[in-house]
């Protein structure tokens, strides 16, 4: 049994990694001894598990699925692991943890930060990234999502809602006539993941207007997209949490502040099911108590 998991071990990383070389630096192996045991991998399954050429490696089929079985099995055995580290109490051992830009320089890693600071022996991971990336491809044990979920295996646990806020800086509100039927004519500040072409739906009592805009600048982070607007380089559609300070400093100036945007509910998700290691539950209640102070609403699902 203990030989059968070195092996899927060993051809994990080679996978992964991309190549026996890099598995080989990885594993702190010889190239030799991880080329043997995938040999006598594929010779003891009778089956091969990767085509390899000088340039590059492709799976199999049947090398696809004993990777996807393989790492179901390696992440029980990395779980049995954790739950008797666990067992002392002690926060011990590595978390990776994904969410939107906005997110994660403003609130998870702050947070994040003092829980670390508690626990020396926590090893922390965290992703910035704006797309939805697959939570077992990636090795993430909790991914921030905003939006609406599709139907998934996932955990999920509700942090929240937030609505984005219109705003540009006091130098173009100045310069610029900000009226909402000539909205189209004003220079809009994108995220990568808005696209080009921008719609946002601003809701009064009586009536939703819809707002179209052309990306004239786009950005790949929430520090820069900030930075643009307050150096009047357009409007920006900036999260109430983020915006209301800058505009409590009279560096942003909300507009069109008769009418919201819609409100997003943001959640936590895991592949954990109902008994996470107390490493992803301590992770999540820090997450959760922080969210809740920032947030417009909060509650468990």
């Amino acid at each position: 049994m203990f030989q059968y998991l070195r092996h899927m071990s060993v051809f994990v990383a080679i996978v992964e990694k991309g190549s026996i070389t890099a598995a080989a630096e990885t594993l702190g192996l010889s190239k030799s001894v991880l080329s043997l045991q995938l040999t006598k991998l594929e010779q003891e399954l009778n089956v091969n598990l990767l085509r390899r050429t000088t340039r590059k490696q492709i799976l199999t089929p049947a090398g696809k699925t004993f990777y996807n079985e393989c790492t179901k099995i390696l992440k029980q055995v990395d779980y049995a692991w954790q739950q008797a580290r666990d067992s002392q109490h002690e926060l011990i051992g590595e978390i990776k943890i994904t969410a939107p830009h906005a997110f994660m320089h403003t609130l998870i890693a702050p947070a994040i930060g003092a829980l670390i600071h508690q626990h020396p022996k926590l090893n922390v991971h965290l992703i910035d990234n704006d797309d939805r990336v697959d939570l077992m491809d990636h090795h993430i044990d909790i991914a921030i999502r905003v939006g609406e979920l599709p139907s998934n295996d996932l955990k999920q646990r509700f942090l929240g809602t937030f609505c984005d806020v219109l705003c540009a800086s006091p130098s173009f509100c100045e310069h610029n006539d900000i009226d909402i039927k000539h909205h189209q004519t004003l220079n809009y500040i994108g995220n990568h993941w808005q696209g080009k072409h921008i719609t946002h739906q601003l809701q009064s009592s009586s009536a939703i207007d819809a707002m179209h805009f052309t990306a004239s600048s786009r950005v790949y982070s929430m520090p820069s997209l900030i930075a643009l607007c307050i150096s009047g380089a357009g409007i920006a559609a900036i999260p109430d949490f983020i915006a209301q300070p800058l505009i409590n400093n009279n560096q942003l100036i909300p507009v069109f502040s008769s009418q919201s945007l819609k409100a997003s509910p943001v959640h936590a998700l895991h592949g954990y099911g109902l008994k996470p290691p107390l490493i992803v539950t301590t992770c999540l209640e820090t997450i959760q108590e922080t969210f809740k102070q920032h947030l417009i609403s909060n509650k468990n699902l």
